[in-house]
């Protein structure tokens, strides 16, 4: 029961931290106005080794696991796919269409030519470019998402170290400042004192980031055509979890 408990309060606590983006990123500009079809995108990426042994004879070449569309629907949002080993243009226009973007956990390396690292730099400094300009964009990063993200703004340099934590519970280890922060900034007490005083926090990593080493916009597709196009819906997922996947479904793409 203790377990079933804590497995509840970490799905709600991801939950919630979904929620902040999209409430934050389906905003517009004019407070008076507001994006009603918010849609944000999911970065895919190159095929893990467990799933190229699992699913040897298809052509599939990258994905994006289930549990993060489901979790971006359950803030009322939509999912675009966005795709690796694209140039600069593509990235910049699909920015410009959609309302934030989320860069997945997973087991991808950064130093594959044209793969996952490659795609969060363009989207990273694009969305830079546009926060810049005041047309805000938010960026979400999650596991190894977030290790991509402190990737981008190094300038591309591997600051990570190698760690050793598998299906390991944590508490969080607030910094000073912290209540001021996007992310925890709205969170109530409760939440707060959940995530400091009890192993709430699941950890499956290779990589650790040490010490040392989410706004408004404006942004839609110019048509519903283009939009239904782009949505993930137009993709069928596949049961991956009696195969040991670390992720019960599977977006798999040829792309």
């Amino acid at each position: 029961m203790k377990l079933l408990n804590t497995n509840i309060k970490i799905i709600l606590l991801i939950i919630i931290e979904i929620n902040l983006i999209i409430s934050v990123a389906s905003a517009l500009k004019h407070k008076s106005h507001y994006n009603q079809r918010p849609i944000i995108g999911i970065l895919t990426q190159q095929l893990s080794h467990h799933l190229k042994q699992v699913y040897p004879d298809l052509k599939y070449k990258s994905y994006i696991a289930a549990s993060y569309v489901k979790f971006i629907e359950s803030a009322g949002a939509r999912v675009v796919p966005i795709w690796t080993g694209r140039n600069k243009s593509y990235y910049n226009k699909i920015l410009n269409k959609i309302n934030g973007v989320i860069f997945p956990g997973g087991s991808a390396f950064f130093n594959e030519t044209n793969g996952y690292a490659d795609a969060g730099i363009h989207i990273y400094n694009i969305a830079k470019e546009m926060n810049k300009q005041n047309d805000f964009f938010p960026i979400m990063g999650i596991c190894l998402g977030f290790e991509l993200l402190t990737y981008a703004a190094s300038g591309a340099k591997d600051h990570r170290i190698r760690c050793s934590s598998h299906n390991q519970l944590l508490s969080l280890k607030f910094e000073p400042g912290f209540e001021k922060s996007k992310l925890f900034c709205d969170a109530s007490s409760d939440i707060i004192d959940i995530l400091r005083d009890e192993d709430v926090t699941i950890n499956f990593h290779r990589y650790c980031v040490t010490k040392k080493a989410t706004r408004k916009n404006n942004h839609s597709f110019p048509s519903t055509r283009d939009e239904e196009n782009h949505l993930i819906y137009n993709y069928p997922t596949y049961y991956t979890g009696p195969t040991n996947s670390s992720f019960e479904q599977c977006y798999l793409f040829e792309k």
